[in-house]
This record gives C-alpha cells, structure tokens and sequence, in this order.
C-alpha cells in the first residue's frame, strides 16, 4: 500500500458515487473500479501531502514521479494515470500536454486549470468524453 500522508483525506461519499458513474460510462470493467478508485484516493492524499492543488494538472506528473519512486509497475502508473485524467474530466479539466483525436476529428487541446482547497466541488458533467 502507498500511503502518502499521516491520514487519508475523507473523500465524500457522492463524490465517490459519481467518480464510480463514470468509470461505467467510460468502459471500465467494474473489477478495476476498485482500483481506479484507489489511486484517486492516493492522488488527493499525495496532493495533500505535498502542497499541490489537486485540480492544477501539473501535479499528476509528479504523482506518477512519484509513482514510479514507490516502484510502482508501468500498469499501475498507467491505471492511475487513466483515474486521475478521469478525475480531471469530472471538473471539466483538460490538461494543456493532454491530445484526444474525437470521433474522427483533429486533436484537441485546452487549458482549464481550476483551483479549490478540497478538489471535490460539484463536477460540470455527468459523463466521460459524451
């Protein structure tokens, strides 16, 4: 287990709910919610730890730095990669470095980087990449 912190954040419970939607709405296998969850968890925690803003996508870098410190497997940097850009698309966050080619069309790019002491407002959508 990784743990970051001297105590885990509490992550609300319908943050959490939602979070598990759109695992669903995104094809994960509910054998790798779980998981997926975790490393959300984890992400918040290392945040916390650390003094980065967990909706500043600057800081998912140096949680897979990290990641990869801890000897965590290229799998496991990948599965919490993919949670946190999850995560991210919750709050319609789209990170500058991030390039998705949608339904056929050219790449896309933004820079939304929102700031919040908790990192669980109300998210903007209800499901990953409509």
């Amino acid at each position: 287990m990784i743990f970051f912190g001297t105590m885990m954040k509490q992550i609300p419970q319908e943050f959490l709910k939602q979070f598990e939607s759109r695992l669903l709405s995104d094809g994960r296998p509910p054998a790798e919610h779980p998981a997926f969850k975790k490393w959300m968890r984890y992400y918040i925690d290392f945040c916390s730890k650390y003094g980065h803003a967990a909706k500043n996508t600057y800081s998912l870098p140096l949680f897979i730095n990290k990641l990869r410190e801890k000897k965590q497997t290229r799998q496991q940097q990948k599965q919490a990669y993919d949670s946190i850009l999850i995560y991210y698309d919750m709050f319609g966050i789209i990170p500058h470095w991030y390039q998705k080619s949608v339904a056929g069309k050219s790449d896309v790019t933004a820079n939304a980087i929102h700031e919040d002491a908790s990192g669980f407002e109300k998210p903007l959508k209800a499901s990953v990449h409509d």
